[in-house]
């Protein structure tokens, strides 16, 4: 049996209003990654781009841009051999994609973002 526990990660932007940006760590995990709530400042603009990556290798596992609607997502990857390929398609083969399993925890990147304190608050639910 596997445990769900999450995560959360604010993000505060500094700099000037529309091109402010700042990043933070999450607390180090272990763990597949199940989804992650996106939850915008009220006065983050619709020009935000947002970043979660992987602290160990800084493996992109999720990319919103010009964005500031909260939304639920489950970010997923393709199967890959070591030297990149495709293991299968999921398309062709009608598999989904695994999760993400990270084993340092996350960085979630805020950019073109306005001045705010929790500009972005991101809750990462993961498996354990």
């Amino acid at each position: 049996m596997t445990i769900l526990k999450s995560v959360t990660v604010p993000v505060t932007a500094t700099g000037a209003n529309g091109t402010a940006s700042g990043n933070a760590d999450s607390e180090t995990f272990v763990g597949e990654i199940v989804g992650a709530q996106i939850a915008y400042h009220a006065n983050t603009p619709n020009t935000a781009d947002l970043t979660i990556t992987d602290k160990r290798s800084g493996t992109t596992i999720l990319s919103r841009t010009n964005g500031n609607t909260d939304e639920y997502a489950t970010p997923r990857q393709v199967a890959t051999f070591a030297n990149g390929d495709n293991v299968l398609s999921a398309t062709e083969n009608g598999l989904h994609p695994t999760p993400f399993a990270v084993d340092q925890g996350v960085n979630v990147a805020l950019a073109q973002a306005n001045t705010d304190t929790n500009g972005v608050v991101v809750t990462i639910l993961y498996r354990k």
